[in-house]
């Protein structure tokens, strides 16, 4: 059950900061967590993850490590070794899904630092860092896009990590990076066709999505670039603006 994993990840926040470790819920999970309405919509498709996110500062790793060894888990030493221990994958007998742990950064398509963000909201990354952690894809899955359609069904936009989207953040990222910026403006596009198609049961909160969509969009078009963004967008797609990803290593 989608409740029991939710109480899963929540308990094992809860009990690495008891050990004052900063570990956060990341991934699909986390926006569940922090969406009533992707709860909903998971539960009525009986959808469960087949591993929990987290995100953690590499300075607390050896920390953290101790601290999975006494719930039972175990790291898998070839994704340590492949990864160069960026990323861990934990399994336990005694739990359903595997524990991914990313340090500092999420990298997929595109890189997210996370250094100083990790522990501003009490069990999830934030609001801005998921959806940034959706935008990312270059080929996404139709979940993907409902998770970011979620998130912004959910939440407003706003200067602050504080239950709002900070727009920001958004454009601080999307500012620096014409690649991930390219990518995310596709997906914008993505997520509107989705929306103009959704259920009449639905029109209400997909018209407060699309209108935050639509200004999250101007401030990210209006936010000042570099001229390494500048020079970048000139190239535009002709040459290669992501990382490679297997379907297998989204979250």
């Amino acid at each position: 059950m989608l409740g029991e994993t939710v109480d899963h990840a929540r308990r094992i926040v809860g009990l690495a900061s008891s050990k004052g470790i900063g570990l956060r819920v990341a991934g699909s999970i986390a926006i569940v967590m922090r969406s009533p309405l992707r709860l909903e919509e998971r539960n009525q498709k009986d959808w469960t993850p087949g591993d929990l996110d987290f995100v953690c500062a590499r300075k607390e790793a050896p920390k953290l490590q101790e601290f999975f060894e006494e719930l039972g888990f175990e790291n898998d030493p070839r994704l340590l070794v492949a990864t160069e221990g960026a990323r861990w994958t934990l399994r336990s007998p005694e739990f359903p899904q595997a524990v991914d742990v990313f340090f500092d950064e999420l990298e997929f398509c595109h890189r997210i630092d996370l250094r100083d963000r990790i522990t501003l909201d009490k069990e999830t990354l934030t609001v801005a860092d998921l959806l940034l952690s959706k935008f990312q894809y270059v080929v996404p899955r139709n979940e993907d896009l409902d998770d970011i359609i979620a998130l912004m069904k959910t939440f407003a936009l706003g200067s602050s990590d504080d239950e709002m989207i900070n727009v920001g953040r958004i454009c601080n990222v999307l500012s620096r990076s014409w690649g991930f910026y390219y990518t995310a403006q596709l997906n914008r596009e993505r997520v509107s066709h989705r929306l103009e198609s959704a259920s009449k049961a639905n029109v209400a909160s997909s018209m407060l999505a699309r209108k935050r969509l639509v200004e999250l969009w101007k401030l990210v078009e209006n936010e000042p670039k570099g001229i390494g963004w500048q020079i970048r967008s000139v190239i535009g797609s002709k040459f290669k603006w992501y990382n490679d990803v297997d379907e297998a290593e989204t979250f």
